[in-house]
């Protein structure tokens, strides 16, 4: 697992099993999974934004990447895919999964505590995620995340993406995230400065782009 504070290799997984589900994303080094980035079937896209001051782990569980690996492949839904993510579930790197299915145009929110599962799904809209669990069980009772506290880049950020989407919903494109990613900032009091971090992932409901024309998530 490597940190933000490291050069990310610019390196494209693109894996064509002899069955199942052909799939890529971007790994990092040595790895076989999209542990930091996205990850692309046939049928299903997803990106992940891990859950910040995550708590729990149960060492009889299976590794994140294996059943990442496995739902991938495997899953033709996005029922499935979470179902195989949840199935041996040892709470580590916790994520929250931010997921598409391209047939039906569906978007989902799937977070993965270790004791508690928050999960979403519309036709419609957008999930965002910002290093904080929304589901508040998980917020209160598997993290030490003060969701109330802007002097943390990840709430800072949560907040400010709640402000800009809710000024911008219903007219996002496929390139909305690029032009919204330079105006967010990180507000203390009267300061403001741009957010530290990693900025929030966006999850938009590919039936959106398909309907306007353009290209899908």
């Amino acid at each position: 697992m490597q940190s933000y504070a490291d050069v990310l290799p610019s390196v494209i997984e693109d894996i064509l099993p002899r069955t199942d589900i052909a799939f890529f994303g971007k790994p990092a080094r040595g790895g076989s999974t999209a542990a930091q980035t996205f990850h692309h079937g046939r049928r299903n896209r997803g990106s992940e934004t891990t859950i910040g001051g995550f708590d729990g782990f149960d060492t009889n569980g299976i590794p994140e990447f294996a059943r990442m690996r496995r739902a991938t492949q495997d899953a033709g839904s996005i029922e499935a895919w979470c179902e195989t993510m949840k199935r041996g579930n040892n709470g580590g790197y916790a994520n929250a999964w931010l997921l598409g299915d391209v047939n039906t145009g569906e978007i989902a929110r799937l977070e993965l505590g270790l004791k508690y599962v928050g999960y979403e799904k519309k036709k419609d809209g957008y999930f965002l995620g910002s290093n904080v669990a929304e589901d508040r069980k998980i917020l209160r009772l598997e993290t030490e995340k003060n969701d109330t506290d802007i002097r943390a880049s990840s709430i800072a950020r949560r907040v400010r993406w709640k402000e800009l989407m809710k000024q911008h919903a219903g007219r996002l494109t496929w390139n909305s995230p690029n032009a919204l990613r330079p105006i967010t900032q990180t507000c203390i009091g009267e300061r403001c400065g741009p957010a530290a971090g990693p900025f929030a992932v966006i999850s938009i409901s590919i039936r959106t782009f398909r309907a306007r024309g353009t290209r899908s998530v």
